[in-house]
């Protein structure tokens, strides 16, 4: 196919007529990455290449819709961003549409997969995807003279496994309406590469635009070239591209010298093209006052203000090192690689709740090397390309030694054991999982529920790190900072570009240290720069309130470390407030309530139990169960308890829920829970690789039910009413739709509503566990 487009450029050459400007008069780009997936396989990059792009773009003289690159956006954030660039187009003369981020191609169309996306079925993805043909028509209705859809989407198709189509990577081809160019970062129904910090195409494609002189044909040209030199062959970027009308240059030729100019537009060309990759601004400040008034001027203005703003850190690509005759490594030196790998089929063979085929743990890891490293080829002994289908442990080495042996250094070399790790492990159950040293780490954090940290509560809005409340009494309020605030360095480096996690991780550190924090408030025009002092801070996992004079209303929204503790605290300042002999009983709710860690669940559940078994769990041997009963003692000294549930509460919290239906100690209220009935272990893995997450048992309520794939039914149960946009946000979902679950017993069951108002007034959930409470 790279051929077809070097000859389509060619043929569309010939469509040439009326010349475009070669600076146009007004060029519009909207530049999304979303990298954060909240139900999918998180990519590192996407990130890095928006920002990459749009600082690139806007030195070219392209104004950002949003006024930069937007990150991590979800279904409803997409739909409104893709909306108002359609509004942004109109009158301009060159629109560009720019995205990085997991793509997938159903039923032959292509679909941007927002953050939160987790279809299960096709039906799903026109609710939950946001379709390429939508930009399409927003672009070809705003009447530009030249359209740029540019998709550095060309991922695995995370969803492959759910029940959709498509179950290869990479995107369908596509045909470009008129006056419009397509690229892909890689063929059709192929995979691209991530990359390190950026991926081949998108650092390919952000050089070769400030190149001057170059056409748009020329331009993809050798963005293609570039990629595939970088990559040793294996991606080679794909266009498609119907009839433009006009020649047009993201950095316009110098000006031929018969051809009649303004003064001094030759110099201006030749010193622009010495100085557009400068990062000082005293060196650009002399070219506006040498060349302002030149074409180069905007753009040497624009490039001075991201300066002056910390917006540009140039960085050369570095060439990739000549590819050696020999191969980088021996096959001794994968199986050594691979450590990490052995380690998981030994815990899973020991630990996980069933036995399972080594041979099936093979197929699947090979299958997840090649489909995220094609082709995969091995190499016989009579040195000819093999194709290996056998399912021994050699075959993973080989496709690993081979995969390996293309890169050109050893910078994927961790990230390909990884995914070896990770295609055995997802071929269990959709629970058990590989987490990396970080990801580990961060799990370990929630669980202890405490940390040595500033005490902020962020998001991530449009690409900033925003503050969405200081914890009281924690340092970063004493300080000064507030709700709205935009982080915008620590210690002194630049929060743009940084992930929500990167940024708590760096925020986060050793308590007495000090961390220096940079913001922007609303309304004021200098930023204010905060010393902070970290503190340990920790995790609300317990909410309280009274309602209506007389009920204790506690919500529990994680089981960490602190949750009995808070649980405790919670119920003596609602008795302090409200007289024992007032005090009709207790709302707890539990609703989109994950779960947590077992022994919280089991020390709630006691609290309010004062006899009676908590659970049963089942390992995969008779002898491997365990039962866990209450001791006496109810801390709420037997007053009436009502507990929320709906389809997003689940695991722990249906522990806890089936625990007080089953003893008859509470009403539960709501829809049915999401029915994930395992329990998972955490096992680190030897020299700090990280940890297995693995379903070791299955657990049974009290009267020896299991909720697994069905859920726990409500005593009462209350539908809200969900607004229609709602609706179609949060899709009753469950275990029983996941792919690979642990089957149930009887007749499985999808969840049910898992919709919350925001305002107390309109939860009809709560008012009736109220009016429970109230009636004699």
């Amino acid at each position: 196919m790279f051929r077809s487009y070097v000859f389509l450029a060619a043929v569309a050459a010939a469509f040439l007529s009326a010349p475009f400007p070669a600076l146009a008069d007004k060029r519009i780009a909207l530049v999304v990455g979303n990298s954060n997936y909240q139900n999918v396989a998180r990519l590192e990059n996407p990130r890095n290449d928006a920002t990459l792009m749009a600082r690139t773009l806007r030195s070219l003289g392209f104004t950002l819709v949003g006024d930069g690159p937007q990150l991590d956006l979800d279904k409803a954030a997409l739909d409104l961003t893709v909306q108002k660039f359609g509004s942004a187009l109109q009158g301009a003369d060159v629109a560009m549409f720019y995205y990085a981020g997991h793509g997938v191609q159903i039923r032959g169309a292509n679909f941007l997969v927002p953050v939160g996306a987790n279809p299960t079925r096709e039906a799903d993805v026109d609710f939950q995807m946001v379709d390429v043909g939508l930009v399409l028509r927003q672009m070809e209705g705003a009447g530009t003279r030249l359209n740029l859809v540019v998709l550095d989407a060309c991922r695995n198709n995370p969803f492959g496994g759910r029940g959709l189509r498509a179950t290869d990577g990479g995107l369908a081809q596509m045909r470009a309406p008129e006056g419009t160019l397509i690229s892909f970062a890689t063929q059709p129904g192929n995979v691209a590469l991530d990359g390190e910090g950026n991926s081949p195409y998108t650092k390919a494609l952000a050089a070769t635009i400030r190149k001057s002189g170059l056409d748009i044909f020329q331009t993809f040209n050798e963005v293609g070239l570039a990629v595939k030199r970088s990559t040793g062959g294996s991606q080679q970027p794909w266009v498609s591209s119907s009839p433009i009308d006009g020649n047009f240059y993201f950095v316009a030729p110098a000006p031929a010298a018969e051809t009649p100019t303004v003064a001094g537009t030759d110099n201006a060309a030749q010193a622009w093209a010495a100085t557009r990759d400068t990062t000082s601004i005293a060196v650009m400040d002399t070219f506006i006052q040498q060349y302002g008034g030149s074409i180069y001027g905007p753009f040497a203005r624009a490039r001075r203000d991201e300066l002056k703003n910390g917006q540009i850190a140039v960085v050369t690509p570095n060439a990739p090192p000549p590819r050696s005759a020999a191969p980088r490594l021996a096959r001794a030196d994968v199986v050594k690689l691979f450590e990490p790998f052995n380690q998981t089929l030994n815990r899973v063979r020991k630990s996980y709740i069933d036995k399972r085929e080594d041979k099936d743990l093979m197929v699947a890891a090979n299958t997840a090397l090649q489909r995220a490293f094609p082709p995969p080829q091995q190499v016989s002994s009579a040195g000819q390309p093999e194709l290996r289908s056998d399912v021994t442990s050699d075959a993973v080495y080989d496709t690993a030694l081979a995969i390996m042996n293309e890169q050109p250094t050893n910078s994927e070399d961790s990230r390909i054991v990884r995914v070896a790790i990770n295609g055995a492990l997802a071929s269990l159950d959709p629970h058990s999982a590989y987490m990396t040293p970080a990801e580990y780490a961060d799990m370990q954090t929630q669980n202890r529920g405490s940390f040595g940290g500033v005490g902020l509560e962020v998001t991530m809005d449009n690409g900033l790190i925003k503050v969405v409340s200081p914890t009281d009494e924690a340092p970063a309020a004493k300080a000064g900072i507030l709700a709205n605030d935009v982080v915008v360095s620590i210690d002194d480096e630049s929060a743009q570009g940084l992930t929500l996690s990167q940024a708590v991780r760096k925020m986060r550190g050793p308590i007495g240290s000090k961390v220096r924090l940079r913001v922007i408030r609303p309304k004021q025009d200098l930023p204010i720069d905060y010393t902070i002092v970290r503190d340990t801070i920790r995790v609300t996992a317990v909410r309280w309130r009274v309602e209506d004079n007389d009920v204790g209303y506690i919500r529990i929204t994680t089981f960490n470390e602190q949750t009995d503790q808070g649980f405790r605290q919670a119920i003596g300042e609602i008795s302090k407030q409200i007289a024992n002999g007032n005090l009709k009983g207790y709302v707890v709710d539990l609703r989109n309530n994950p779960g947590g860690l077992l022994n919280a669940v089991i020390s709630v559940s006691d609290e309010l139990l004062d006899r009676g078994e908590i659970v049963s769990m089942r390992g995969r041997m008779a002898n491997e169960t365990q039962r866990f009963s209450a001791k006496p003692g109810d801390l709420s000294k037997g007053k009436r308890v009502v507990v929320l549930i709906n389809g997003g509460t689940a695991s722990g919290s249906e522990i806890l829920a089936g625990a007080l239906q089953d003893n008859k100690r509470a009403t539960l209220v709501g829809t049915r829970s999401f029915g994930n009935g395992s329990i998972q272990t955490f096992f680190p893995l030897d020299g700090g690789n990280g940890a297995l997450r693995l379903t070791t048992s299955r657990y049974f309520t009290p009267s020896g039910n299991s909720i697994q794939a069905k859920g726990i039914i409500p005593d009462v149960e209350v539908l809200q009413d969900e607004p229609e946009d709602a609706k179609k946000k949060n899709a009753p979902a469950g275990e029983a739709t996941l792919n690979r679950h642990l089957p149930g017993q009887g007749v499985e069951q999808v969840a049910s509503q898992s919709y919350v108002p925001p305002d107390v007034k309109n939860d009809k959930a709560l008012i009736a566990a109220v009016a429970l409470l109230h009636k004699r």
